[in-house]
């Protein structure tokens, strides 16, 4: 077809603009090419019925972020059909159930999961579950979805093992002697031994891990509610015999594209942050010659950062600031900084503007009384009957959608150590509490076993004048 001169120029500066833009693009990024999970989110809420959701669950990303799509939509669904099913019963439920409800208490369903192995052949993932509807009290479950990549299939447990290789004794065997070994003189044998028999029903909740197969028993299935759910890892080496030398074996040996985890100690941030095993530290911004006030910037932790290009943040400390400081790396030191008012701030700061000084080793027990505040949790800390001893008393706080709240509390007595006190139980499911002294702060760090889902009492709390 013949085009008139004019659109001819047309089209062909068109295209040459179109090939400028082309060699001038930048590039897509390469971490979104990478084989990798994408969290996505559903939540949902009813002030009237009193109840909220908030569902994640996995999409995963194949290399050149292709979506891998049956992979995907089940594992959708799998999480939309305990979204539906809660809402179906909430959507029952009598006003005069609803009006039950303590004040300030609401029911709700949400789920959450990890990725256990992930390999371009074969993803492995756990899903957790909780849920409160009514009743004595929330309840909490997992389920397990298992994928063979190269075959677009879920994969069973009996589909690792040679036929007829009694498989389930192995494992049954194993895990017995686990959980009676963690539940020590409160095992309850004949529970344990119907729970965790060999039987395919009792291990339907299982992963594949770099180490081995993991099997999740929850509350009730090998012990009272109060013993909590299990997570019992059966090592490969254990099981070779079993598994010989399967097509789908030799897919799940591939190597894994699951990172070591860093060590929590270069992880510069909030919720990792109480739980440091190193040595605290207060640091204090330097003043340079000519300065009247000091200033240090705080640099955020990612990938590239502290050290990359474009890592520093607006926040900023100055001099007569305290901060607490934990680990060091690449020159800067991991700092948080709790104001009088407002929250934290914590990130990386250059080594060189902060002049660092230890704890006083043995406080007076006087530092340690009276009420801390971090945010809207509390610890309230008074001399007890016994010589130099305390006693501890406080309420911790987490907050989801709506009238959401689950909450925790301590109560219990001990004895500084130094400008530490530990105080709680010895038994596993049992609140403990770590409080580290620093002038007029306290660094707290807790088990996770001291309320609701959610809640802890980590974080460093100010005395309250």
């Amino acid at each position: 077809m013949n085009y008139p001169k004019s659109m001819r120029a047309v089209f062909l500066g068109l295209v040459f603009i179109t090939g400028i833009f082309a060699q001038t693009q930048d590039g897509p990024d390469p971490e979104q090419l990478k084989l990798r999970v994408v969290s996505r989110h559903y939540d949902d809420i009813n002030e009237k019925a009193r109840w909220e959701i908030s569902a994640d669950y996995p999409d995963l990303r194949l290399k050149g972020d292709i979506g891998a799509a049956k992979f995907n939509a089940l594992a959708k669904s799998l999480v939309m059909d305990g979204v539906l099913d809660f809402k179906k019963r909430m959507s029952e439920l009598s006003a005069e159930e609803i009006g039950h409800l303590p004040e300030g208490a609401g029911f709700y369903f949400e789920t959450g999961y990890s990725v256990e192995y992930l390999s371009e052949s074969f993803v492995s993932i756990n899903f957790s579950k909780g849920e409160f509807s009514g009743g004595a009290h929330p309840s909490n479950h997992s389920f397990t979805l298992n994928y063979d990549l190269k075959t677009d299939r879920v994969v069973k447990l009996s589909d690792l093992f040679l036929p007829g290789s009694g498989y389930l004794n192995v494992i049954s065997k194993i895990c017995i002697e686990k959980i009676k070994d963690e539940q020590g003189e409160n095992a309850s044998n004949e529970w344990i031994e119907d729970g965790a028999g060999p039987r395919e029903e009792n291990f339907e909740k299982w992963n594949v891990t770099e180490q081995g197969l993991k099997f999740t028993f929850d509350q009730y299935e090998v012990g009272p509610y109060a013993a909590g759910p299990f997570e019992i890892l059966v090592p490969f080496e254990k099981l070779r015999s079993e598994m010989g030398q399967t097509e789908l074996v030799k897919v799940i040996y591939q190597p894994s594209a699951v990172l070591e985890p860093e060590d929590d100690r270069f992880m510069c941030r909030n919720g990792l942050f109480t739980s440091y095993q190193g040595t605290f530290s207060i640091g204090r911004v330097k003043m340079a010659k000519g300065e009247k006030i000091g200033r240090a910037y705080f640099y955020e932790d990612s990938d590239t950062c502290p050290k990359g290009e474009d890592c520093r943040l607006k926040s900023y400390v100055i001099s007569g600031d305290a901060l607490i400081v934990a680990a060091e790396k690449d020159g800067f030191y991991c700092a948080w900084f709790q104001p009088k008012k407002g929250s934290e701030t914590v990130g990386w700061i250059r080594k060189h503007e902060l002049h660092i000084s230890p704890a006083d080793p043995q406080p007076d027990l006087s530092k340690w009384l009276g009420t801390w505040e971090s945010n809207e949790n509390d610890l309230n800390i008074a001399r007890s009957s016994v010589s130099g001893g305390v006693t501890v008393k406080g309420n911790a706080f987490w907050k989801g959608l709506g009238d959401n709240i689950h909450i925790g509390e301590v109560d219990d007595a001990g004895s500084p150590n130094g400008n530490t006190l530990t105080i709680g139980g010895d038994d596993q499911y049992d609140c403990r509490v770590k409080m580290t002294l620093f002038e007029n702060l306290l660094i707290v760090s807790d088990n996770r076993n001291c309320g609701g889902a959610n809640v802890t009492f980590d974080g460093v709390y100010r005395k309250k004048r």
